[in-house]
């Protein structure tokens, strides 16, 4: 009897251990077919920036707020993360989705995809972030970039889940903007209220807990969007 136990507890863990194995090795797999096509990503962060660059050069001579300024920076961020996170996953062809979904558990795929499109939201809005201050001077606050970095995690957290969505069923991208925009909007407007003072814990929980719920309805969510999908 405790023969036949130890079997099945060895063959438990070595199945556990080789799935767990498999879906790092995928992981790592599409992150690096990612950062090989760093190329493709390029266009949206042009197009983002661009658009960043002119609304901070139309509005140079204008006297902001830090109301004002702080709800400009975050419409514009936010924007930017809606344009950078449907094209991320929409940049795989369907066959080589087809590929990864034959290969892949859906979590795998979508957590990879998660993080390149975390990253990629946070380096736009640190950029985004100094051309606003080039052009229109603002005081610096040392909380700033770990509230930058919450609202990239919550934003990211949100668009991914939509952006799977959206390219499971084929559907259009103003469908994808319908979708996100009212989701965001608490988000958002926590984000433009934590912005005005020095960030605190209070405001920094509430932020991290909603984008969190999030990160969580997408690993209850994703495998069966794949099913069905």
């Amino acid at each position: 009897m405790k023969i036949g136990i130890g079997l099945r507890e060895i063959n438990f863990y070595k199945f556990f251990f080789f799935a767990v194995v498999k879906s790092f090795t995928g992981f790592i797999r599409i992150l690096i077919h990612l950062l090989q096509s760093t190329q493709h990503s390029l266009l949206p962060l042009f197009y983002n920036l661009l658009w960043c660059f002119v609304v901070a050069l139309l509005l140079k001579d204008v006297r902001l707020t830090p109301l004002l300024w702080y709800l400009l920076y975050w419409i514009v961020f936010l924007f930017s993360a809606l344009n950078t996170s449907l094209h991320l996953f929409q940049q795989f062809p369907k066959a080589q989705r087809l590929f990864f979904f034959s290969y892949l558990s859906a979590l795998t795929y979508w957590n990879a995809l998660w993080l390149y499109t975390f990253l990629w939201i946070l380096v736009n809005g640190i950029i985004a972030y100094f051309i606003f201050i080039a052009f229109l001077p603002h005081s610096f606050q040392t909380t700033f970039f770990s509230l930058l970095a919450l609202a990239a995690y919550g934003f990211s957290s949100i668009l991914s889940l939509l952006s799977f969505l959206v390219v499971r069923i084929a559907a259009h991208a103003a469908l994808f903007a319908l979708l996100a925009l009212p989701v965001l909007l608490p988000l958002l407007m926590l984000i433009v209220e934590a912005s005005i003072e020095p960030l605190t814990a209070q405001s920094a929980i509430k932020i991290f807990l909603l984008s969190t719920l999030f990160l969580f309805l997408a690993q209850v969510f994703v495998p069966f969007l794949w099913q069905d999908g």
